[in-house]
């Protein structure tokens, strides 16, 4: 080959590279937002709770939000629902389950007519009672519990609004905080357990 030849063989093998380079970047900056939200769902269903469950009753209660926040959300095939439901579900006391009303074909088929009620109202975040100001206390069956105070941040047709709800939390005998129930809270409630 002669030199002519050469440099422009070289020109268009480096034209190639840098095309192939900013190809690369730009798929990588257009599908990152992309595979964080695809990937929130895989993360959920996937999430080891029997070896990495969470320690204090105020996380179990941020983790029962963030897997309401995705189902409420998202649309979400019913295989997805189902297994996310199945994972929810760890999070709950025993005494809870046990209630007939708490089946997990019960409880998926509630969720679903209150997603339908809703009518496109979306979780924009849940603010979870810290851990420092929970409170712990033994109960007749010397078992401990803990209230937990939480403020929902919901939008819809552009309006936001807020519920509170207190959590009732119970540590089983594996030492973990399990929910027990929940009913609504008032707004000072929240502000009495420093909840915005």
């Amino acid at each position: 080959m002669n030199s002519k030849t050469t440099k422009i063989v070289g020109a268009f093998a480096a034209i190639l590279v840098a095309a192939a380079l900013i190809l690369g970047v730009f798929f990588m900056m257009n599908n990152r937002g992309k595979s964080t939200k695809a990937d929130e769902v895989e993360i959920l269903q996937e999430r080891d709770l029997e070896n990495a469950y969470p320690e204090t009753p105020t996380e179990v209660v941020k983790l029962y939000w963030r897997f309401n926040k995705y189902m409420y959300n998202k649309k979400a095939s019913d295989e997805d629902l189902t297994k996310l439901m199945k994972q929810l579900r760890k999070l709950y006391d025993e005494e809870m389950l046990a209630e007939e009303k708490n089946s997990e074909e019960k409880m998926l088929e509630t969720f679903k007519k209150d997603k339908e009620n809703r009518g496109g109202e979306t979780i924009v975040s849940a603010v979870v009672e810290k851990y420092d100001s929970v409170k712990v206390e033994k109960g007749k069956d010397k078992k401990r519990y803990a209230t937990v105070v939480v403020a929902v941040h919901t939008k819809k047709s552009g309006k936001s609004s807020t519920f509170f709800e207190s959590f009732m939390c119970r540590r089983d005998e594996n030492k973990r905080w399990k929910i027990l129930g929940w009913k609504s809270a008032t707004q000072q409630d929240a502000i009495d357990a420093g909840v915005q």
